[in-house]
C-alpha cells in the first residue's frame, strides 16, 4: 500500500513534467534558472539482472538507469567536481558500498567524469557498511513469521516483529532504524543481531547481490577512486542523525571526521547523514564550519529556514529517482522541482 500511494504519486507529477516538456517548458528553463551549481544525491547502482525491487534497492538505480541520467545531464551541463562551480552539474555518492567502486566507477571513467563519494569514517575504517543497510539486509530478507528482539535493542513497545508483507518489512527497518538512530546501545545491539544471521542472509539475497550492496568498499577501492581524481569526503562517523547527538558527541563527530582527512578522505567537503530539515541542526552546521570544513550537503533540494544563515555549510542536493524519464531529470536540473516543492513546503 505505501508504495502503491508512493507509484501513483510520482506517476502524476510525472505526466504534470511531461506535459511542460511537451511544451518547451524545461528548455526555456536552462536559459533563464540562473546560474547555480546542480548537485545530485545518490547512493546505489546496480547490475539490470540483479537489481531487486525491495527495501534494499529503494535508493538504487539500475545500471540503465544511471548511465541514461549521466548522458542526459552531459547534454545540458557541464559535469565538475569543483564545489559551487556555477551553471554545473555535480555528482555525489552517499555511504561506500561495494556498487559504488565495481560498477559506478567504470562507467564514470567511460563518460570521463569526476565524483564524490561520501563515506562514514566507520565504514572507511572497518569496510562493514552502515547499520542502516545491515537493517535493510534484515527486513528485506528475513523469512518471513514472527521474529523475536532482543531486549538490549529497546524497540518501543514491541518484544517481537512480524514480516509477512511488503508493507510491514517497510515498517520494520522503520522501527529498528529509529531505535539505533537514539542511543549507540541499540544500534550495537540491533548490528550484533543482525551479524548473527547474516549467513543466513546472505544465502537468500545471492552472493553477487550481497556484495554489490551489503558490502562497504575496501580500503584500496578508496585509494584507486583518490587516485583517478574522484574525492572521498566525510559522511558522520557511524552515520548518526547528527541532531539527536549531544553538543559534546557532536563535536567528537565533527573532529574525528576532520582528523581523518589526507587519510581516509582527499577533500574538506562533508556530507550531513540522512540530511533533511529534522537531521540537521544550526549546532552541526556551525560545528561543521568550526572543525576546518569548507562546505557541506544537506540531501535535500530546499534549503530549511533554520540552515539558510550558514551559507555553504547547508548546501541543497537533487535526488533524481530510478526510471526517471527524461522530462523529470530537465524538472530536476531546471529547478523547477525545487521551485515547487518551496511553494508546497515538500522536500
Amino acid at each position: 500500500m505505501l508504495k502503491q500511494r508512493f507509484t501513483i504519486k510520482t506517476s502524476a507529477i510525472s505526466i504534470f513534467y511531461l506535459l511542460i516538456w511537451l511544451s518547451g517548458g524545461f528548455f526555456i528553463g536552462y536559459l533563464v534558472r540562473g546560474k547555480s551549481q546542480k548537485v545530485i544525491g545518490l547512493h546505489n547502482v546496480m547490475p539490470d539482472q540483479i537489481l531487486l525491487s525491495g527495501i534494499s534497492d529503494y535508493l538504487t538505480m539500475s545500471v540503465t538507469d544511471f548511465s541514461r541520467m549521466i548522458n542526459h545531464i552531459k547534454k545540458r551541463l557541464p559535469i565538475t567536481t569543483d564545489v559551487g562551480a556555477r551553471d554545473t552539474a555535480l555528482l555525489t555518492f552517499d555511504d561506500g558500498v561495494k556498487n559504488n567502486f565495481e560498477v559506478v566507477f567504470p562507467i564514470l571513467e567511460k563518460a570521463a567524469v569526476g565524483a564524490y563519494f561520501f563515506v562514514p569514517l566507520s565504514v572507511a575504517v572497518s569496510q562493514r557498511v552502515t547499520y542502516i543497510d545491515r537493517i535493510f539486509m534484515w527486513a528485506d530478507f528475513a523469512p518471513a513469521g514472527v521474529h523475536q528482539v532482543p531486549r538490549e535493542i529497546g524497540l518501543s513497545g514491541a518484544s517481537e516483529i512480524l514480516l509477512d508483507t511488503t508493507d510491514s518489512r517497510f515498517e520494520a527497518a522503520q522501527k529498528l532504524a529509529k531505535a539505533a538512530k537514539k542511543n549507540e546501545a541499540s544500534r550495537r545491539a540491533i548490528e550484533g543481531w543482525i551479524d548473527a544471521v547474516e549467513p543466513d542472509l546472505r544465502a537468500r539475497c545471492g552472493d553477487s547481490y550481497h556484495r554489490l550492496r551489503f558490502t562497504a568498499m575496501s580500503t584500496e577501492d578508496l585509494a584507486r577512486l583518490k587516485n583517478r581524481g574522484h574525492f572521498v569526503g566525510a559522511h558522520s562517523v557511524n552515520h548518526a542523525q547528527l541532531s539527536l547527538l549531544s553538543d559534546d558527541a557532536l563535536q567528537r563527530d565533527f573532529e574525528q571526521c576532520a582528523s581523518a582527512i589526507d587519510n581516509s578522505y582527499n577533500t574538506r567537503i562533508y556530507c550531513y547523514p540522512f540530511g533533511g530539515p529534522n537531521d540537521v541542526s544550526s549546532m552541526a552546521a556551525s560545528c561543521c564550519q568550526a572543525t576546518g570544513f569548507e562546505a557541506a550537503f544537506l540531501n535535500v533540494s530546499v534549503v530549511p529556514g533554520h540552515l539558510r544563515e550558514h551559507g555553504a555549510y547547508a548546501l541543497p542536493r537533487i535526488s533524481i529517482p530510478p526510471h526517471a524519464p527524461s522530462w523529470v531529470i530537465d524538472a530536476k536540473l531546471t529547478g523547477f522541482d525545487s521551485l515547487l516543492r518551496s511553494i508546497f513546503g515538500s522536500q
